[in-house]
């Protein structure tokens, strides 16, 4: 089996900051440049001829409605990513799944098919989140971290005592497709300040993230006979210039390596039976 490469797109444009309380001009015009990055991905995804997975935000999707509809027109998949962008795990399991539902709903319009895939907003899903996903028909979900190249099944009913051991629940049936802070450009490449006045730094060399990034995937390729490498890129972080000429590096290296790139719907049913398409 090939070893497969999904870039992932996280098309936060806007949501993120408004979640996050800043709705200051400046501040929101840097997710609106999300606009101007998410098509100079698609020109670069053309060129390469790949289709990946955008994780969309339903405020994202009736805000910038005219910049996710040539997302939809060049084949690739619409997965949810919350309504808003506000993490599940400071929500009610009821406001979760309200959420989840009516994100699910309005990328089924305007894409024409259902999704079957969902990551959580900044990655924090509740102890809930697994089990609303299998109550609404998802097949996968891109959120957790227990481990990095092999998808699995989180497991439900899990229990940990703060001075005692693990006391494991069952897995459930929600596909992980696992994700991780190394491999994301927001970690990598942005700046942001928050309100107690503590700095996410950022900026970091393209060069030392390719080295990085391309080095996951060779060692993958190297030490186990087949995995899924998740990518994580926002538009309004990736898509200026020297970052983009950074990912096209990466795209020809990796290619050159051997990887496979795809969505995250096509690593899921290579992993799970139960992906009728």
């Amino acid at each position: 089996m090939a070893h497969l490469v999904c870039i992932t797109v996280d098309v936060d444009n806007t949501s993120a900051m408004l979640a996050r309380g800043y709705d200051g001009r400046a501040m929101l015009s840097r997710g609106e440049f999300g606009v101007v990055g998410t098509s100079r991905l698609l020109k670069l995804f053309a060129k390469h001829e790949m289709k990946c997975t955008w994780f969309v935000p339903g405020q994202t999707l009736v805000s910038f409605p005219d910049s996710m509809a040539p997302v939809v027109a060049d084949g690739h998949e619409l997965a949810v990513h919350g309504w808003t962008h506000r993490q599940p795990i400071a929500m009610s399991e009821a406001e979760e799944e309200d959420e989840l539902i009516r994100a699910g709903d309005e990328i089924a319009k305007f894409q024409g098919k259902r999704p079957i895939g969902y990551r959580a907003p900044s990655w924090e899903p509740s102890w809930a989140t697994t089990r609303l996903l299998a109550a609404n028909g998802f097949v996968y979900d891109s959120s957790l971290m227990a481990d990095d190249y092999t998808p699995y099944y989180p497991r439900e009913g899990d229990v940990h005592p703060v001075d005692g051991p693990l006391q494991r629940g069952l897995p459930g049936s929600v596909l992980e497709i696992p994700v991780s802070p190394t491999l994301d450009d927001f970690s990598a490449f942005e700046i942001m300040r928050g309100p107690d006045g503590s700095v996410l730094p950022g900026l970091r060399s393209g060069r030392d993230v390719l080295e990085n990034w391309l080095n996951d995937f060779l060692w993958m390729r190297q030490e186990l006979a087949k995995g899924v490498m998740t990518l994580v890129v926002h538009p309004h972080v990736i898509g200026r210039g020297h970052r983009m000429i950074f990912l096209e590096t990466l795209i020809l290296k990796m290619k050159e390596a051997g990887a496979l790139f795809s969505t995250m719907a096509e690593a899921a049913e290579r992993f799970s039976p139960r992906v009728d398409g």
